[in-house]
């Protein structure tokens, strides 16, 4: 999945930096979710959620057991004011948004759009996500009828987005956005599924490899063996001799 990161306080993804601000068509949007992390934000250093609610009502249920930190999201001590170090809920909320550039219009993007860049109000077209969601609904038009500039809040510590319409998508625009709001990368981006996302373990913060085309030459594990340069080969030695090669395996 492509995703376009807000971490560093640029949109980013991993190969191309757009900068602070970008145009896009949003083409579909997940609905709001919950997650909570045990450490603080920190820009540089990816985290993964322990306990998360696709819902806000209850854990999901791929969290672990011993991860939940509630039964119900409204009985959860981390979904009380002053509950994190910064004075807000410890559980944070979030919304996935699928987007595409102009120039890509087949090609899809995931934004994770975080708490603060969608409650609240903004200042004149400069809005949250709810708030553009509205704006755009009392006007009868969808964001995918039209290009939005997101862009960040220069005056927050925090990475903040803002929202706002830049104009109507032309018809043979139209046409190729129609059909990839449905599109099984769309879907995919705006579905939460922490157990998978990022290539993380369940059950720690490490990242998964897989070696292919390798092969595994001599295994000897049933005593100390060196490699013979003579013979081109691992031969079997006592501990004082392995320690005198040059080569061991």
């Amino acid at each position: 999945m492509r995703r376009l990161s807000i971490r560093t306080g640029s949109f980013d993804t991993g190969d191309t930096s757009f900068g602070t601000e970008v145009e896009v068509v949003v083409v579909n949007a997940a609905p709001l979710s919950r997650a909570y992390y045990q450490n603080s934000f920190d820009s540089s250093n990816f985290q993964k959620p322990v306990c998360w609610s696709t819902d806000t009502q209850q854990p999901d249920t791929k969290v672990l057991p011993e991860n939940r930190q509630s039964q119900r999201c409204v009985d959860c001590g981390n979904n009380v004011r002053g509950s994190s170090s910064s004075g807000g809920r410890a559980c944070r909320f979030s919304q996935k948004v699928a987007v595409m550039f102009r120039d890509k219009l087949d090609t899809v993007y995931q934004i994770q759009v975080p708490a603060n860049s969608i409650f609240g109000k903004g200042a004149g077209r400069n809005m949250p996500l709810q708030q553009y969601a509205k704006f755009l609904n009392e006007r009868g038009t969808s964001s995918g009828s039209v290009y939005t500039k997101v862009f960040f809040d220069n005056n927050s510590m925090v990475p903040k987005l803002y929202f706002a319409p830049k104009r109507p998508l032309e018809e043979h625009e139209l046409k190729q956005v129609v059909p990839m709001t449905t599109h099984k990368d769309t879907i995919e981006a705006i579905t939460t599924d922490y157990s998978t996302d990022f290539n993380f373990s369940s059950q720690e913060n490490t990242m998964n490899y897989q070696i292919q085309g390798a092969e595994a030459l001599w295994p000897k594990l049933d005593q100390p063996y060196y490699f013979d340069q003579s013979a081109n080969r691992s031969a079997p030695c006592e501990i004082n001799t392995m320690a005198q090669s040059t080569r061991l395996i």
